[in-house]
């Protein structure tokens, strides 16, 4: 579309006022936008030579369980229950923010700055997670059996540790110490979960072994430290702790057999 004018003859045309805009309104940042404007301060407070990781060395000495893990992915691979998963795990390949967003009813318009501590969770866990996998460099598991045939392509960088797992599990910890206290168990439940299943969605995917979803739990639980630790998001955690007062538990419990019989 072009810009328009007024149309009607000489006589009766008016001319078009430029308005003082002032600022941009900060209402209208999307909420993975102002996260992206944050994390150049949060990586700033992160050492990553003092996490608790293990070394090259210890590493590669790990790898001599990968054949077990392999069999293990396979069994998961096999199991009915995980058979009917395939379309999640595509759509979890890339951004899944939204299975965050979703669960806690989270929206540019309803809990924004959980929102933006979500996606602020999710960069800062992507970036270190990468720094530990160039160090690493563990190999992926279709290339120890390429009859793996993942469910997804084979992502373009080493498998150990799992940034799904990293970036998931960040959420949840970041999230349940936002929480008010009478608010932590029950949203605890709920995002621990949620986590648990993305980083074993990557198992079953055939991209991650079980060792590199662990991993990317410590390496998760790491940064949250030093996080809180820093202060740099206590504003931000401060109005994600007023936005989750309201994820109050009604005493009314629904288990697994209810859920699918």
């Amino acid at each position: 579309m072009e810009p328009f004018y007024d149309e009607r003859g000489p006589a009766d045309r008016e001319d078009f006022l430029l308005l003082n805009g002032g600022d941009f309104p900060k209402a209208e940042w999307s909420p993975d936008l102002q996260a992206t404007s944050m994390i150049h301060s949060v990586l700033g407070q992160l050492n990553l030579t003092t996490m608790n990781m293990p070394t090259a060395d210890e590493e590669k000495q790990l790898r001599e369980n990968l054949q077990t893990q392999i069999e293990d992915i396979l069994e998961l691979r096999l199991s009915e229950a995980n058979q009917s998963k395939a379309a999640e795990i595509i759509d979890q390949s890339g951004n899944f923010a939204h299975y965050f967003l979703t669960l806690l009813n989270c929206s540019a318009r309803y809990r924004t700055q959980t929102s933006v501590l979500i996606f602020v969770c999710l960069q800062v866990a992507s970036v270190v997670g990468l720094h530990f996998k160039w160090m690493y460099q563990r190999p992926r598991p279709a290339q120890i059996f390429p009859g793996m045939l993942p469910l997804i392509p084979t992502p373009a960088h080493s498998s150990f540790p799992s940034n799904h797992s990293t970036q998931s599990f960040l959420v949840a910890e970041m999230l349940v110490h936002a929480a008010p206290a009478a608010t932590k168990d029950p949203l605890r439940r709920y995002v621990e979960t949620m986590a648990r299943r993305i980083a074993v969605n990557r198992e079953i995917a055939g991209v991650h072994y079980s060792s590199d979803s662990a991993q990317g739990r410590v390496l998760a639980i790491e940064i949250k430290k030093q996080i809180v630790t820093s202060g740099v998001l206590d504003n931000l955690l401060t109005d994600c702790t007023t936005e989750l007062s309201d994820f109050v538990d009604a005493g009314h419990p629904i288990n697994k057999d209810q859920i699918v019989g």
